[in-house]
């Protein structure tokens, strides 16, 4: 039990670490982000102690490792390095939280809060989307890589992560998929019309990862039969808000 109590806070320093060196050492790259997600995926199935070829391992395994390969190609295209040490800075607390809670939810369940890991998993993977997009954007603007090749990694992204949140909350295979399929369909398309904004990655990655909020938040609300009009407005109106605000305050090339 000690083991699995520190586990998560070991990771954490090691995912910092190679952050760090990412820094300093920017050709070692693919070696130390190779490293830490291996690291990152025997830590989660140690911790889980679920089978390898488990859905639980594989679908718990989603969220920290997205959000480690978002982060490590954001750190690639930031040009700014206070940003990119904010971000390096971040990334292993992040994680180290929510491998926390998935060691209080499968070995302490006494002091499990309930939905925390529903509601941590899916604010997280709202980063995630930000960091992906982001990232994919940006990995257009200066490697100059076509949709070709990024438009199957945005759909392998959202589908994955929108799948994860589904599972967490206990969401049926049956009654997930037809949105599922919805999301990989509608996103990507969305993902393609932004990509022509006269504007930064950041920007349209932000305005993306709104838009995910608001087409899963509905997709929940649509499986759960919770279909609420004012309810739907309001995050409709939220999210409105939001892109607007981000437009607003954009910086337009």
């Amino acid at each position: 039990m000690i083991i699995t109590r520190i586990t998560p806070y070991c990771l954490a320093v090691i995912i910092l670490a190679g952050l760090c060196l990412i820094q300093f050492f920017p050709t070692l790259l693919f070696p130390i982000a190779l490293s830490l997600a291996v690291l990152l995926g025997l830590g989660t199935f140690f911790i889980i102690g679920a089978k390898l070829w488990s859905p639980t391992f594989w679908a718990l395994f989603i969220t920290p490792f997205w959000l480690l390969v978002s982060s490590i190609a954001l750190l690639m295209i930031l040009e700014s390095p206070l940003i990119r040490w904010v971000v390096a800075l971040l990334i292993p607390c992040l994680e180290g939280f929510y491998l926390r809670q998935l060691s209080v939810y499968f070995h302490f369940p006494e002091k499990y809060q309930t939905h925390a890991l529903e509601n941590l998993s899916n604010a997280l993977n709202v980063i995630v989307a930000f960091f992906a997009f982001s990232s994919l954007y940006g990995l257009k603007l200066f490697l100059g890589l076509g949709w070709v090749l990024l438009v199957p990694l945005c759909v392998g992204i959202v589908v994955t992560i929108a799948y994860q949140s589904f599972w967490v909350q206990k969401i049926a295979n049956k009654e997930g998929a037809l949105w599922l399929i919805g999301i990989g369909l509608l996103l990507p398309e969305m993902f393609i019309v932004i990509g022509f904004l006269p504007t930064s990655n950041i920007v349209s990655g932000q305005v993306m990862a709104i838009c995910f909020y608001l087409i899963f938040t509905i997709s929940r609300l649509a499986i759960r039969h919770n279909f609420d009009r004012r309810l739907v407005l309001r995050h409709a109106s939220l999210a409105f808000c939001l892109v607007i605000m981000t437009l607003l305050t954009a910086q337009w090339v």
